[in-house]
């Protein structure tokens, strides 16, 4: 400490001197050199990079418009499926079961009729005494008919009965499934566009960057030669 005292205040009245240290003794960075080869080179990778930069716009542009496309036939399901959904629920569950019910008055009618028809034919037959072979080919015609509808009157029986215990149940389950698929592929269109889209976005950044730095090169090298040649 009382060495140091002494050393300070001689060098705050100049008495001490410092030894000078010269720019040209401090290391400096070699100065690049570039031949016309290597400027030439370098203005090629810039304009190829340039073109890069163009081509990967045009393809962001075709992408975007294709993923407008994507967008709207994806949101075009959710909207249909959801509506079929709606309309299932709102009228048509209930316009089938009016429609088999329908269907089922018919089918009993028909019976009915037919066998009113073979009582009729029945009784004329025995009235006019026609010969056994050809009233026995009518009546059992008309017999045949009559269980043919009684089959097809317990077909329809059945089928309403099954749409009323699950089948309208079941439908309306499947056009609900419908819709969350329809809206799973909406958000994974959505998910994979904005992918495309990032990766797309860092490869123009990254062109960008590439542009800016070669131009920076070439500025250089530009000065370089012209110090050369001067």
């Amino acid at each position: 400490m009382r060495l140091l005292f002494p050393t300070v205040l001689l060098a705050a009245l100049g008495l001490l001197a410092f030894p000078q240290i010269s720019d040209a003794a401090i290391p400096q960075e070699p100065e690049v050199e570039y031949s016309e080869e290597e400027y030439g080179d370098a203005e090629q990778e810039l304009a190829d990079a340039r073109l890069q930069m163009e081509l990967s716009h045009l393809r962001m542009a075709a992408m975007l418009t294709d993923h407008n496309y994507s967008m709207i036939s994806a949101e075009a399901e959710v909207s249909s499926s959801r509506a079929a959904l709606q309309a299932f629920v709102d009228y048509e569950a209930e316009l089938e079961s009016e429609m088999m019910a329908l269907e089922i008055e018919h089918t009993r009618d028909g019976v009915s009729d037919a066998q009113e028809e073979l009582a009729q034919l029945t009784s004329m037959y025995e009235r006019n005494d026609l010969a056994d072979a050809t009233a026995q080919v009518v009546l059992e015609r008309a017999a045949r008919s009559i269980e043919r509808q009684k089959t097809q009157l317990a077909i329809s029986q059945k089928t309403f009965q099954a749409w009323t215990a699950f089948g309208k149940a079941y439908q309306q389950q499947e056009l609900g499934h419908s819709v969350s698929l329809a809206q799973a592929n909406l958000e994974a269109t959505m998910a994979n566009q904005e992918l495309d889209r990032a990766e797309l976005e860092a490869e123009i950044a990254e062109l960008a960057k590439t542009i800016k730095e070669l131009e920076a090169e070439l500025s250089e090298a530009a000065e370089t030669i012209t110090e050369t040649e001067g």
